[in-house]
């Protein structure tokens, strides 16, 4: 390689040093971005395994970059769930961006919610690596949950409100008339207050 640069021509010799240069400047912003990002980031090979992984992944998973690296990506998903999760990493392969919710489960066994989504790089038109971003949602899950509750449940007795009936209601109506069945409501007035 020396040999061949000294070689060059001075002018290429300058052009080949000053894009050696930002090639390396770009290498470091890269570095920057991937170590300091506060989502989790991964790289993920053709065999499935992680190749790289930022500090805020480990600090998630409680796993380290070097327990991390080579493994496969399965490590971290409930067995439950990989049929689903490897269909779009199989996707992702086939070079299609994908996005997709799920647990993460760390190395002392604690689940949270993530939003994922896997970039494929592609080279010499196949895919080489898998990049991954996961956002950790937990606590937005927790919130939709709750709020999912309150408009569906009294907050004071746990019991379904009356929005909840109309949409059982409706729904019992609907399966009732799909099946050609009888549909009965009983309602029972118990001192004003109604069952």
């Amino acid at each position: 390689m020396v040999d061949s640069f000294i070689q060059l021509p001075v002018n290429d010799r300058k052009r080949t040093k000053q894009l050696m240069i930002e090639c390396q400047n770009l290498k470091q912003c890269y570095h920057v971005l991937f170590q300091n990002n506060t989502e989790s980031i991964f790289t993920i090979d053709a065999e499935d395994r992680f190749t790289s992984v930022n500090s805020a992944l480990e600090e998630n998973s409680g796993y380290t970059a070097k327990e991390l690296i080579g493994l496969p990506f399965t490590r971290l998903f409930d067995h439950r769930q990989l049929p689903i999760i490897k269909a779009f990493f199989d996707r992702a392969r086939m070079g299609e961006t994908q996005q997709f919710q799920t647990d993460i489960i760390g190395k002392l066994g604690k689940k949270d919610f993530y939003d994922i989504k896997l970039i494929p790089v592609i080279r010499d038109e196949k895919v080489s690596c898998i990049y991954g971003i996961a956002k950790n949602v937990t606590e937005l899950k927790k919130i939709e949950n709750k709020l999912t509750e309150l408009s569906y449940y009294d907050h004071l007795t746990g019991l379904p409100n009356k929005h909840r009936f109309t949409e059982q209601l409706i729904s019992s109506m609907k399966r009732a008339k799909k099946n050609q069945q009888s549909f009965a409501l009983l309602s029972i007035d118990i001192d004003r207050f109604k069952i």
